[in-house]
């Protein structure tokens, strides 16, 4: 029905916590490479899933309504 706006803050902060420790645990290539990913922090999750949760929802991806959506899933 409805989109859970206070569930999907969560979701994000939980995982951009996770991406924030994988770049700290993680091992890279060179000092260069590792310096730059711990001092900028690359982190984002995209929108990998925006299409099915439109599909599910039942809202045309391609149309004012979906595009509509998109910008208030990212505005929050």
């Amino acid at each position: 029905g409805e989109f859970d706006v206070a569930r999907f803050k969560h979701v994000v902060r939980v995982m951009i916590t996770a991406q924030d420790i994988l770049i700290d645990r993680s091992k890279y290539p060179t000092k260069k490479i590792a310096e730059v990913a711990k001092n900028f922090r690359p982190l984002g999750l995209g929108y990998g899933n925006l299409g099915a949760y439109l599909m599910s929802s039942g809202i045309p991806y391609d149309s004012d309504a979906g595009r509509d959506t998109a910008a208030a899933i990212t505005a929050v």
